[in-house]
Order: C-alpha cells, then structure tokens, then sequence
C-alpha cells in the first residue's frame, strides 16, 4: 500500500491501476459526474480487452508451435466459428494470417543469421515442410527466403 497526493486529499491504493484511480478520484473531487462515467468506461474497456486478449497473447508466445482454432477459442470460451469472427472483428485479420504475419517476421529476423540454413529457420517456425515456409514467405515478401537474404546482403554491401 502506498499514500497518493492530490489537491487536498491523501489516499491510501495498492498498485494496481494507479493512473485511472488517480485521475478518477481527481474527477470524483471535481464532483463531475460525466467525467467519472467516462473514466468507468474507459476502465472497463480495458479490462475487457485484456481479458479477452488470452489467446492473442497465447499466439504471441506460441506462433512457432501448432496452433489450434479449438484451442484458442477455448481460451475465450468462444466457439471456434464464433471465435474467427471476433478475432477478425478485434484484430483486423485472421487467426492464421496473425499467425503467419508473426512467423514472417521473425524469419525475416532470423535470415540475418547467415549461419541458418533456411531448411533450420522453418522448421523452428513451426513449418513442417521447408516447401510450405517457402511458399508462404514468398506469398508475403514477393520473393524466397534465398531471395530475401541475399537482397541483405546487397543492402550491406551498399553502405560499406
């Protein structure tokens, strides 16, 4: 517990949420009472969204790993079909295409390391076939995985 300081008032709060408690109280002390209202909604907006969150979170940490929709609409108590809706709603994308965006991200980071056969990078993204990982880079990056780091090889090659 710690003691917070405004205006004339001292207030006792553990850390959680210390921000929105303070600039509600601040709110409270100004007797407005739309502004509370807006501070509630806007306080249990966040609450909600990182409470449905879970299985965004899930895949963040997990994308390299086999994933499944059932799983992941578990996690919201969601059904799967219902699930792909709300994600794409939420997030603006598909469940697999998230998925896919967060692999090829990090096989672009991971093509820096010249020492990484492709073959390696894709099987440590969770691709069972190199052909499949192949196929999907090119399908976000206009051109292979080879392509791709040897286009940063060039661009290293420019600044020296």
């Amino acid at each position: 517990m710690k003691l917070i300081e405004h205006g004339d008032c001292i207030w006792q709060t553990d850390n959680k949420w210390p921000y929105a408690r303070m600039l509600l109280m601040s709110e409270i002390s100004e007797n407005d009472a739309n502004g509370v209202i807006k501070m509630l909604q806007y306080i249990f907006t966040e609450a909600v969204h990182n409470q449905a969150s879970k299985s965004v979170r899930y895949i963040q940490k997990h994308f390299t790993e086999k994933i499944d929709i059932k799983d992941l609409a578990a996690m919201e108590n969601y059904t799967p079909c219902y699930y792909s809706d709300w994600f794409k709603q939420t997030m603006k994308i598909t469940p697999l295409k998230y998925i896919h965006l967060l692999r090829i991200r990090r096989a672009k980071e991971l093509l820096q390391d010249h020492s990484l056969s492709v073959l390696t990078i894709a099987y440590e993204l969770g691709y069972e076939y190199h052909a499949s990982f192949t196929k999907m880079f090119k399908n976000y990056e206009k051109m292979s995985p080879s392509e791709y780091r040897d286009s940063l090889k060039r661009k290293v090659r420019k600044v020296q």
